[in-house]
């Protein structure tokens, strides 16, 4: 292998899991890392040189573009802005964030107050900063912790597309958590040959060790397949300690900037309110006899954001879905719990659009989830959510749009991005009249349990899980296994 310069985003920085760049060192020492370095100062000599900080990144206020060298080249613009439309979206989870944690962009770049203007202009910024890291530094491959699902990895993802550097990246999603896929794209979420592949060829290089011996036990408690007694749904309560730090944590939130901040806060508060008051205008408890369900997703959502496809746009998707029912079908849309929680408000006229599509019934947030998922003739689901996997684990088909790892499992019908819906909804009408016992449903959720096992890589690298027996072998099992497939892949492209 040739000498080369590798971009690590985000990987090694979690507190404890430092040593896997340390071991990229042992396994590639030809081969130079640049990362990105946060405010833990383990992470401040990690890497042989650092491109950015992690506050730096939110807002796009890095140094060198204070110089005015870097700029949108003509080129790249041709080959980036036909993502403009996503990136534009995912720029709500910029205006979303605590803004006052973070470095604010330099003189004469004016603070991101959430104009179109600012969002385009962040975009630009972005797109400028990670081409010149990507040729200034003539980065050979880049290795991400997640795909990217915030503005600033996602322009760095699509930037370094864009110059052909191959891009590697691990993702965890539910419902094996603790467990990281690899891929290089996200349309290839369901192809598990390629992780399967890398894994194999660090352990035939002796880069990597074998798995815990609980994790396959884990990961069938995670699928249904098996579960202890106390592994049960009850929802865990709150302790009394939790309840008393409770005001604390707002306090210590709101003590810089708090009149901005209560501002946002009570801004969000009265949006919200007339979103609830909007939704329950249109929606009913009545749920009709012959309907197909889905509850939306909360938005903005970094999942939905790239694994969604097109279908973000919640009010684009129930009409396709509503123009592609069984005559006499019904769409039954319910809102997402999580979006009241997390004081997300939904754009005015949303609901009202949404009730105003054919076909269509709202029923309001207090209808029982379970009762709507067990009436229905199908499912509809976007990427994967948990409701999605309880549904096919009971018997109801689910047909998901947009980019999934569900794929394989009896009762799932993935319409992809050039998927066909009507054809995927006539499927999971057969399936629903044929009512394939649950034990053969049990037995594919087994097979492709065993298969993800397979494929995929034991560990975290973006949280350390709290039920580490042994934290030292937890941190040398995946010190050793990310170090070795992410080796065994650059030595393969560099």
């Amino acid at each position: 292998m040739s000498a080369g310069h590798l971009l690590l985003v985000k990987v090694g920085t979690e507190p404890g899991l430092e040593p896997i760049v340390n071991r990229l060192r042992l396994l590639l020492p030809k081969v130079k890392l640049f990362g990105i370095t946060t405010e833990h100062s383990s992470t401040h000599t990690l890497y042989d040189v650092s491109v950015a900080t992690s506050n730096d990144t939110v807002l796009g206020s890095y140094p060198e573009l204070s110089s005015n060298t870097c700029f949108v080249r003509p080129e790249l613009y041709e080959l980036v802005m036909k993502h403009e439309s996503a990136l534009l979206r995912i720029c709500e989870r910029v205006a979303l964030h605590d803004l006052t944690s973070v470095t604010r962009p330099h003189f004469p770049i004016p603070m991101f107050n959430n104009s179109f203007d600012d969002r385009q202009q962040l975009v630009l910024r972005q797109f400028a900063f990670w081409d010149h890291v990507l040729q200034h530094h003539e980065i050979n491959a880049v290795v991400s912790q997640n795909y990217g699902h915030n503005l600033w990895d996602f322009a760095l993802e699509i930037v370094t597309r864009s110059r052909q550097i191959p891009y590697l990246f691990f993702h965890e999603v539910r419902p094996f958590l603790s467990s990281q896929y690899v891929c290089e794209s996200v349309a290839d979420l369901d192809d598990l040959s390629f992780g399967k592949h890398l894994i194999n060829k660090a352990n035939s290089r002796g880069w990597s060790v074998g798995d815990s011996t609980e994790r396959k036990s884990r990961m069938l408690e995670q699928s249904g397949i098996s579960r202890r007694p106390e592994a049960s749904q009850v929802d865990v309560p709150e302790t009394q300690s939790s309840k008393r730090s409770r005001p604390l944590v707002r306090l210590r939130h709101y003590s810089r900037y708090p009149l901005q901040k209560l501002r946002k806060t009570i801004r969000r508060r009265i949006l919200t309110h007339k979103s609830k008051q909007e939704e329950k205008s249109v929606s009913t408890s009545t749920i009709p006899n012959n309907y197909v369900f889905m509850e939306l997703q909360s938005q903005p959502n970094g999942t939905t954001a790239r694994k969604g496809w097109m279908y973000p746009d919640l009010r684009e998707m129930v009409g396709h879905i509503s123009q592609n029912l069984r005559e006499g079908q019904t769409l039954v849309v319910r809102e997402s719990p999580r979006q009241w929680a997390r004081m997300y408000p939904r754009r005015t006229g949303f609901w009202k659009s949404i009730a105003a599509i054919p076909r269509v019934v709202v029923v309001h947030a207090t209808v029982p989830v379970d009762e709507l998922v067990r009436n229905a003739t199908a499912l509809i689901e976007t990427s994967y959510s948990t409701l999605a996997f309880d549904a096919v684990s009971q018997g109801t088909p689910v047909i998901v749009l947009g980019h999934t790892h569900l794929r394989g499992i009896l009762g799932v019908f993935a319409v992809g991005v050039h998927g066909d819906f009507a054809h995927s909804m006539q499927l999971a009408e057969e399936f629903a009249c044929k009512k394939p016992s649950l034990s053969e449903i049990g037995r594919s959720i087994d097979l492709w349990t065993n298969e993800t096992r397979d494929s995929t890589i034991e560990g975290a690298l973006s949280s350390f899980p709290t039920d580490v027996a042994d934290r030292n072998n937890y941190i040398d099992r995946i010190t050793q296994n990310v170090a070795g497939v992410i080796a065994a892949w650059v030595v393969e492209k560099i």
